[in-house]
């Protein structure tokens, strides 16, 4: 616990003035030293193609399925905007693809959903999740195929477009009422290494994301041919019905 590679950010009705004041009688004594050499993290390759991670367990009463693929995206890459409405349309909430389809559709779930991950370094993960039935495990990874299949090789609605963006941006402009958010952004502006105005440009540049956009930055980040397919469940009722997919099936206890 060092100063060298410390942050602190102070957000809230003070004069900047007085809490360097305060911060240096505070933090004055704490001497910097010598940071460890920890290497920077590196991207493990994803899979060559597609394969099912099964791990039985006996007692479930329900499947849970998790597709899953790393990624390099980064905060200040230029398809960023474009990657976080991507993975919005799929499975950002209850109006995503895969909740329209597993719950509402097919009442298979009480919900579906997808998370892109992104770092300063490039090394994240691309996750969609959902709980299942046994009955219907194999369908649902059918069904999570298709909505990838979809969110990749289709040019999303122009209303569906418009009305997430919407969605989007309300949840973003209620967050900036919390300190926190603040203090967040500030901080991911040294952290990232983002242009100062970055967050004041923040609307305009999910307002700037077009459909191709939204289809290639799928394409780019949300993988199909090189996907772990992770499904905990109970290997007797599910695992006949997996097997005919023609997925490879790899089996742990």
């Amino acid at each position: 616990y060092i100063p060298n590679n410390a942050y602190l950010v102070v957000v809230g009705d003070v004069k900047a003035k007085e809490i360097k004041s305060v911060l240096k009688e505070k933090f004055g004594g704490w001497k910097k030293g010598k940071l460890p050499e920890n290497p920077e993290p590196l991207f493990s390759d994803n899979v060559p193609e597609t394969e099912i991670n099964f791990i039985d367990v006996p007692s479930a009463t329900q499947s849970t399925v998790i597709f899953t693929n790393n990624t390099t995206l980064k905060p200040s890459d230029e398809d960023y905007f474009a990657a976080l409405i991507a993975n919005q349309i799929l499975g950002g909430g209850s109006e995503g693809y895969l909740f329209k389809n597993l719950r509402d559709d097919n009442g298979w779930t009480y919900g579906a959903y997808s998370n892109l991950g992104s770092s300063r370094y490039g090394i994240s993960r691309f996750t969609a999740e959902t709980k299942v039935r046994n009955a219907v495990t194999d369908s649902t990874v059918a069904e999570i195929i298709n909505e990838i299949i979809k969110i990749r090789e289709q040019r999303v609605d122009p209303q569906r477009l418009k009305d997430v963006k919407a969605a989007y941006l309300g949840n973003f402009i209620f967050s900036t009422e919390r300190a926190s958010t603040i203090a967040n952004f500030a901080l991911n502006l040294r952290l990232n290494n983002l242009p100062d105005d970055y967050y004041e440009t923040f609307i305009e540049n999910i307002n700037n994301v077009t459909a191709e956009d939204v289809k290639k930055a799928a394409q780019k980040y949300i993988k199909l041919a090189n996907t772990r397919i992770i499904i905990v469940g109970r290997g007797g009722d599910v695992v006949e019905n997996l097997e005919k997919s023609e997925i490879k099936i790899n089996y742990y206890d």
